[in-house]
């Protein structure tokens, strides 16, 4: 699991997200915003420039704080669509009620605890992302008579840098085969982009055998 996040701060109002950045970026986070502060809804920093847009590069978490709750988005919370699109996990702040976006949330900050709740977040994606990608690499490791159930695999994102882990009996002829396995189920299956994705195998019949993409 990453220590360092990078999350996409959204917020209703004007100012609303303020206290939430300034706690995200004491705690080291990085803090990447649609809107710049002080500026009206349109155009969002994607519009003026394509780079500057926070789904550009590899978030960890949209953290959505919401003020009041609004039934219907506000012009300000634009991202928050673009976030699900684009299948960054959003965490909420503020008032459930009425909160149009909580179908698609994947958590809410309980007592006062941003970074909680955005570090759970983002260890929710990865989880999802392992659930995703295990039935290729078990296909693969039954063909080869290698019981699933003693093969753990594990996520650990830190900024642009995927890292999956595999570890249990992996025969040395099935540790590569495995290893491109698995990139190729990143690929097919994550709709996050990331800068490097590499995998290892930790083998208790041999030793560990890194593969870079």
């Amino acid at each position: 699991m990453t220590t360092t996040l990078d999350v996409m701060l959204l917020e209703s109002d004007p100012g609303a997200a303020d206290g939430a950045a300034e706690t995200l970026t004491a705690a080291g986070h990085r803090v990447h915003r649609c809107h710049e502060v002080g500026l009206g809804a349109f155009p969002c920093n994607g519009v003026i420039d394509p780079k500057k847009c926070p789904l550009m590069m590899p978030v960890d978490v949209a953290l959505l704080v919401r003020r009041h709750p609004y039934p219907r988005p506000t012009p300000l919370e634009d991202g928050v669509s673009c976030a699900i699109r684009a299948g960054v996990p959003v965490v909420a702040d503020g008032p459930g009620v009425l909160d149009p976006f909580e179908p698609w949330e994947a958590g809410r900050v309980h007592d006062g605890d941003v970074v909680g709740a955005c570090l759970a977040g983002a260890a929710r994606a990865q989880a999802t992302l392992i659930e995703q990608i295990r039935p290729r690499v078990d296909a693969l490791l039954i063909r080869a008579g290698v019981d699933p159930d003693h093969v753990t695999l594990e996520a650990e994102a830190d900024g642009p840098r995927l890292r999956i882990v595999i570890r249990g009996p992996v025969p040395p002829a099935l540790q590569n085969p495995l290893a491109v396995r698995v990139l190729d189920a990143v690929r097919a299956v994550g709709r996050r982009t990331f800068g490097q994705v590499d995998v290892a195998v930790e083998s208790d019949l041999s030793p560990a055998v890194p593969t870079p993409r």
